[in-house]
């Protein structure tokens, strides 16, 4: 379907995400029909800045013939963070892999691009909080987050009645149903709410005095565009992405990192209560990685329509290398 779609509307850029080949390698035959056909279609890849360890990255593009892979169909690579707080292409053997540009966009944060939902009724949890302050526990789709969710709920009875804190933890569409209860179970022990799914993640986020999130890319953007004091519980595996972002943000102080095995009760109820300020980094991160992206292939589409055929079999031709799979 994909291969067909390009083949029938020939577009101006095709911009992948994440994996080069596809998960499956289902892209393989769409980049060899842009390539074969010389379809005057701009190939460009799209990656977070963190994907796991460098060796472990390094070894296996490798071994499967990624980098041989983006060499010979990408045109361009966008790396959606900044090199100062990251820098991907040096980490993950990447300033040799493309024949055109390798781009910094910023971060991709869709939470810096909403509103915080006015407008719409406040979420019936966030009604007649006077007094209390608020902890949001968010984990994306939430299929990985029951053991993150249910340390934070024991911190919760670890404060116990007395606290003035309240919870509210947003599973996500994913989490399996009898985990769900679960959790609603542990939850009525304490001043815990569950909620399964929201369309109003921002008016929550708004009104949370503490943000507890999983270390994924979207998660932990959505909670430095708020700018809230923020604890990190990475997911263990099955790749290190999200240990290594948690890390590093603690290292810059924008939230704290507490790895899953170290996430007892205790611990928990303590940042909880006393959790940090986000520190000020000497540059703002720019959160605006969509924009940026958009126009730098608004910005490349004019130069490729004026290059000329010879000149683009030229880059081709001096570009081939044996294909493996992403």
């Amino acid at each position: 379907m994909i291969r067909e779609t390009i083949e029938m509307l020939e577009p101006d850029a095709l911009l992948v995400d994440h994996a080069p080949a596809g998960i499956w390698n289902e892209l393989l035959p769409t980049l060899h029909l842009i390539k074969d056909s010389r379809l005057d279609t701009l190939t460009v890849l799209g990656l977070r800045d963190i994907l796991d360890e460098p060796k472990r990255i390094r070894r296996k593009w490798t071994a499967d013939g990624t980098y041989g892979l983006i060499r010979q169909y990408y045109d361009h690579i966008f790396i959606y963070g900044i090199p100062e707080v990251y820098p991907a292409a040096d980490n993950y053997g990447l300033n040799n892999s493309v024949h055109g540009d390798l781009h910094y966009c910023g971060y991709v944060s869709e939470e810096a691009r909403l509103s915080s939902g006015i407008g719409d009724p406040a979420p019936p949890e966030l009604v007649g909080r006077a007094g209390k302050r608020l902890a949001v526990v968010t984990a994306g789709g939430g299929h990985d987050a029951f053991q993150m969710m249910s340390a934070c709920i024991a911190a919760m009875v670890k404060l116990g009645p007395d606290s003035d804190l309240e919870m509210v933890a947003i599973t996500g569409p994913l989490m399996p149903p009898a985990e769900r209860d679960e959790l609603r179970r542990q939850a009525s022990r304490c001043a815990a709410t569950i909620v399964p799914w929201t369309k109003q993640p921002s008016s929550y986020l708004a009104a949370a005095d503490v943000i507890v999130t999983m270390g994924g890319y979207n998660s932990v953007l959505e909670a430095l565009a708020w700018a809230k004091p923020t604890i990190v519980i990475p997911r263990d595996g099955p790749t290190a992405e999200q240990s290594l972002r948690a890390a590093m943000f603690d290292r810059l102080g924008q939230m704290t990192h507490v790895p899953l095995a170290r996430a007892n009760p205790a611990l928990l109820a303590e940042a909880l209560t006393q959790p940090p300020v986000p520190s000020t980094l000497p540059k703002r991160l720019p959160l605006e990685g969509a924009d940026r992206a958009a126009e730098l292939l608004l910005e490349r589409l004019p130069e490729r329509r004026r290059t000329t055929s010879a000149q683009l079999m030229a880059i081709a031709i001096g570009n081939t290398a044996a294909s493996g799979g992403g």
